[in-house]
Parts: C-alpha cells; sequence; structure tokens
C-alpha cells in the first residue's frame, strides 16, 4: 500500500489577498473534481481512494491505495490537472458547482458557532487578509469567463511536489 500527497504550486493571482480570486480557486477545483468523476472512479475500481483539497498556492491531491495500481493512473491525473481548461460545454458543471459554493458561502452565518470558528480560523491562516463574510459580497463577481482567465493564469507557471509513503514487504 501507498500514499502520495502531490501539491501544486500555481502563479499566486492573489488568492491569499483577494476574496474574488478566492472564491474563482475555489470554484475552480470543484469544477476539476467535477470534471475527473470518470477517472477517480476508474481509480477506486482499482483500489484507489482519491482525496483533493484546496489550498492557496494550489490544488492538492492525496492518493492511497496499491502502488501498482498508481503507476498510470498518477500520470494520467498530473496531466489533466495541467490540461485543464474551462470549455463552453462546461457551463452546466460551472453553474452546479458556483451555485453550491454560493449555498456555502451565503449559509456561514447560519452554522454554528463552534464549525464557524473551524472554519474561520482555516480561513484566517490560509488568507489572513479574508474573511467569510467578506466572500459573499465577492462571489457574484465569479462568472463562467473570469473562471477561465484565473484558471489560464493559475496555471500558467504551475509546478509540483510529491511526498509519497509506502509499505515494501519482501
Amino acid at each position: 500500500r501507498a500514499s502520495i500527497r502531490i501539491k501544486f504550486y500555481c502563479n499566486d493571482n492573489d488568492v491569499a489577498r483577494n476574496s474574488e480570486n478566492y472564491v474563482a480557486a475555489k470554484i475552480w477545483l470543484s469544477l476539476f473534481e467535477e470534471t475527473m468523476r470518470e477517472i477517480v472512479y476508474m481509480g477506486e475500481q482499482a483500489g484507489l481512494q482519491t482525496h483533493f483539497d484546496f489550498s492557496i498556492e494550489g490544488p492538492e491531491l492525496n492518493i492511497f491505495g496499491f502502488s501498482d495500481s498508481m503507476k498510470n493512473w498518477v500520470p494520467e491525473v498530473i496531466k489533466r490537472i495541467y490540461n485543464f481548461t474551462i470549455t463552453d460545454d462546461l457551463m452546466d458543471s460551472f453553474q452546479n458547482c458556483f451555485e453550491a459554493q454560493k449555498k456555502k458561502i451565503e449559509n456561514y452565518p447560519l452554522i454554528k458557532p463552534y464549525s464557524q470558528t473551524l472554519d474561520g480560523l482555516k480561513l484566517n491562516i490560509l488568507s489572513p487578509s479574508i474573511d467569510n463574510f467578506d466572500l459573499i459580497n465577492h462571489i457574484n463577481n465569479v462568472t463562467i469567463d473570469t473562471l477561465r482567465e484565473f484558471g489560464e493564469n493559475w496555471l500558467k507557471k504551475a509546478h509540483h511536489e510529491w511526498l509519497g509513503v509506502a509499505n515494501f514487504t519482501a
């Protein structure tokens, strides 16, 4: 069994300081995950578990499973991240991801205070100049066109680092 964590470092696009770009990054990752459903399912059939995470530096990918299943699957996922472009045929998926993110942001004031503290703390550590209430004011500025432009700039000079842990037996 093996565990691989791949951290992508993208152009900063001012994600840590700009609420609109922060929301765009979260929607971009959500839209990417939506387009990856088929390949993630194929990975699951090969015994791999996949989890995408958000970070202000770029997407993070965590993969757990049998190392022999990873050798062809992981390079395909990496290639898809670097080649991901937002086309007009993703409009329905964009709307779904946008609405889900908007609902999450707008419902933030309604969640239990201890959950607000945890979410607020995570956001404050990642992006000290942005708060959840500020995101409400900026989410409607994100369109498929601004997201397309954001994605092209965000991945322009991206690179990635791997951290792998495996269990070897002789």
